[in-house]
């Protein structure tokens, strides 16, 4: 099929393009016992970073030079995708560490006479603490499971060394509820961090998207009376 061969022309065209101007060095892994794994950790990083490049309020990849000099694009590529990834929260923040024992009290220091469940939840990882995996927490309504919930995954995250959280919830509503809690958290546990609420009406609610939101207006406006504002 023409169409096809002129396509494939296209594409090695572009693969060979690009592997010139990033010149990756060469790299073997010494193992490689988890195809599955390392699969969808590379979806998930493809997913992520297409997602970003292609959101031009995010990413203002309509503004790089245009001209025949891969190398300037390339170099204007980076320096606007580390603003971008800075802007969504990405980078890496300084995270305290608690050596010792996992105390509950470590991470939320106002609960001075803690719950059964989650008395019974520090007992569990002061003695003899889970690998990171599924945990389910049942308990009546108000004895602080959100707080257990959140005690559990930062002994985990410093048991993996991550540096990060994603709070699932059903519903909009309970995902701006719990926003709102849990930017209180970090704003006393780790100053500095913010979360992100990324549900599809969150520019509503999360000041970053917003922000996102009325630099794309700006620049739609600017495009239809002439000229592009920067």
């Amino acid at each position: 099929d023409p169409e096809v061969r002129r396509w494939k022309g296209y594409r090695d065209e572009l693969a060979m393009r690009v592997h010139d101007i990033i010149k990756p060095a060469p790299w073997q892994p010494e193992t490689f016992s988890h195809a599955g794994a390392a699969g969808i950790r590379f979806a998930g990083l493809l997913v992520l970073a297409d997602w970003i490049a292609s959101n031009e309020c995010i990413y203002h990849y309509l503004d790089f030079p245009c001209g025949y000099n891969d190398n300037d694009y390339w170099e204007a590529a980076q320096r606007e995708a580390s603003l971008a990834v800075a802007q969504l929260g990405f980078c890496p923040v300084f995270i305290e560490e608690y050596a010792g024992k996992p105390i509950f009290t470590n991470i939320w220091p106002a609960c001075k006479t803690l719950r059964p469940s989650q008395a019974a939840l520090e007992d569990v990882l002061c003695k003899d603490p889970p690998l990171p995996g599924l945990a389910i927490i049942e308990a009546p309504m108000g004895e602080g499971k959100t707080e257990a919930a959140i005690y559990l995954a930062e002994y985990w995250r410093q048991q993996s060394g991550k540096s990060g959280a994603y709070i699932a919830l059903p519903t909009g509503a309970t995902s701006n509820q719990m926003h709102s809690r849990y930017t209180k958290f970090l704003q006393a546990y780790r100053p500095g961090s913010k979360p992100r609420l990324v549900h599809g009406m969150a520019w509503l609610i999360d000041d970053d998207t917003r922000r996102c939101r009325r630099r794309s207006w700006e620049a739609q406006a600017g495009k239809s009376s002439g000229f592009l504002r920067h």
